[in-house]
């Protein structure tokens, strides 16, 4: 009958063992030390113990396994751990079994071991005392390495930027928010910004403080920074530690990164470079171009002038300009035929993305003047080169005056006395031509040109 109620409670024991859900890795199951008493030997096992890995200042349970591979039955088997720094029990010590069987195992469950909470990160010993049949006198020790871990306190870290594309030359601000998710108090907590050589900041340094950071409280750093004037439009990682006290007085540190976006805002000029001289209804070319005129890349940009009333586009309507460094610029060719007079407004849609991948789509206008063909005439953009009578009139003019100033000068040696006799020769010149258009002259001259044909 006892013999089956010991079944039964070691069939307990186990099961309740087992239902743990922190399980010790392979090396720490395997830990053993031989424990002979009489002729019952015994191999000592620590199954687990939990919360695992432990950490200074917490309580935990511990299960030590007994097998006996003597002989005999092991009987009135008493399990003591050792009361002594870094471990103190505050639950049932010790635990006795009433008795093993050979070849059968009891597990040992000890409750409320405190470790102390000044300890460092480390493996400490955690000792049992093994004694059989009652003798208090004979005992054997087992020693079972238990590993410390130091926790760092939990800090959630997040950081965002104020505009979230910072520009070249211009301040912006960057905030880190801190949240405790932690039960205790922080402590002289800092944050110290690992600054590339492409930013400063403004009106600080580097390192930002608060006094306590308590549980569940959030709190938020502002940094001003400035990328410098020649900074890459890019992301860039910013490392940062850091840096606070627990309760305890341990000091942790924490090094990690976030990324900033600096990029200006995309600039350009789009101009009508050349065009042909257009009437309406008349088909002709024109050529658009595009210049980039501020630092930001402007990447695989495409041109299409849109459809309009006043205009059709013959032939392709779009093109492809490629990438557009700083100060860099392309242009693109089309055909059109214009349906109005005056001026038309071309309709261009620019398609292009920045140097993060973001698209961008605008419209713009480009006026186009439109002539009618007396503007062409009287601009000389017909293409007519003038009357050539009265072209060769003003080369004989100027022809005789350059000859009679000569002449004049010849004579009076002083060359402002020769101008003015040259061009009263050719006023007096125009005049009796003038009186030489009477009517009654002109009636002879078809007399004379007869009588000179005939000679």
């Amino acid at each position: 009958m006892k013999k089956g109620v010991y079944i039964l409670a070691l069939i307990l024991m186990s099961t309740f063992a087992l239902a743990y859900n922190v399980t010790l890795s392979g090396s720490d199951l395997e830990k053993t030390d031989g424990v002979t008493q009489a002729q019952a030997t015994f191999v000592a096992t620590v199954l687990k113990y939990e919360p695992y890995p432990l950490r200074a200042g917490d309580s935990f349970e511990a299960w030590l396994n007994l097998k006996n591979l003597g002989e005999s039955t092991a009987r009135n088997v008493e399990v003591y751990l050792v009361d002594r720094a870094p471990f103190r029990i505050y639950g049932q010590n010790p635990i006795t079994v009433y008795e093993i069987p050979r070849n059968q195992e009891a597990v040992f469950k000890f409750e409320k071991i405190n470790v102390d909470s000044d300890l460092v990160e480390g493996d400490y010993e955690l000792q049992f005392k093994v004694y059989t049949n009652g003798n208090k006198k004979e005992f054997q020790i087992v020693s079972v390495p238990i590993e410390i871990k130091t926790m760092v306190p939990i800090i959630d870290i997040k950081a965002k930027s104020d505009p979230a594309y910072l520009e070249q030359g211009s301040t912006g601000k960057v905030i880190i928010e801190l949240k405790s998710l932690e039960n205790s108090v922080m402590k002289e907590v800092s944050v110290n910004l690992l600054l590339p050589s492409s930013f400063v900041p403004i009106g600080s340094t580097t390192e930002k403080k608060i006094q306590n950071l308590k549980p569940d409280e959030t709190a938020y750093l502002v940094f001003e920074l400035m990328p410098l004037s020649d900074a890459i439009s890019k992301a860039y990682s910013i490392p940062f530690t850091l840096s606070f006290f627990d309760e305890s007085g341990i000091n942790h540190n924490k090094s990690d990164s976030f990324g900033l976006l600096v990029q200006k805002p995309i600039s350009y000029e789009l101009n009508l470079e050349e065009a042909d001289n257009f009437v309406k209804g008349k088909t002709g070319k024109v050529v658009l171009s595009v210049s980039n005129v501020g630092p930001t890349e402007i990447k695989y940009m495409t041109m299409e002038i849109l459809p309009s009333e006043e205009y059709n586009v013959i032939g392709n309507s779009k093109t492809y300009l490629g990438n557009l460094e700083a100060d860099d610029f392309e242009s693109g060719q089309f055909t059109i035929n214009t349906r109005k007079s005056k001026e038309i407004k071309l309709r261009v849609e620019l398609r292009y993305k920045d140097g993060f991948n973001k698209d961008y789509s605008e419209v713009k206008e480009v006026p186009l003047k439109v002539y009618s063909n007396s503007e062409l005439k009287a601009y000389g953009l017909d293409g007519s080169t003038g009357n050539p009578v009265i072209s060769l009139i003003f080369t004989i003019i100027v022809i005789l005056l350059v000859y009679w100033t000569y002449k004049a000068w010849r004579e009076v040696k002083d060359l402002g006395k020769a101008v003015k006799i040259a061009f009263k020769k050719l006023l007096r010149g125009i005049l009796n031509l003038l009186l030489k258009l009477k009517w009654s002259n002109l009636k002879r001259i078809p007399r004379k040109i007869k009588s000179y044909l005939e000679s």
